[in-house]
């Protein structure tokens, strides 16, 4: 498995502080996606910076970058058009995944 990395930023800057109940329902289930793949051992981390500007970041397992186009894609969040995202392999240098 290698390892993934994908970068989201709000498509509206106010979203972060004033969602729209369409983007909360959005977010939520972004969160419940994300939890379900941490449980299934394929997401390692993610989580978002808590100042502006505002980026989340996601790192995953993947078997390779087709996989993980997929993964990164089927994020209701980005498919909803909440988020931009970008995908980049990563190597996790230092940390409980480090090799």
């Amino acid at each position: 498995m290698a390892e993934f990395i994908y970068f989201i930023h709000p498509t509206r800057p106010d979203m972060v502080q004033q969602p729209t109940d369409a983007e909360s329902s959005l977010l939520k289930a972004h969160f419940s996606y994300l939890k379900d793949l941490l449980d299934q051992g394929t997401v390692l981390l993610a989580g978002p910076s808590m100042e502006p500007p505002y980026t989340g970041i996601v790192v995953f397992k993947a078997p390779d970058r087709t996989a993980a186009q997929s993964i990164m894609d089927n994020d209701p969040a980005v498919h909803g058009g909440v988020f931009t995202a970008r995908l980049s392999p990563f190597r996790c240098s230092l940390g409980p995944q480090s090799t």
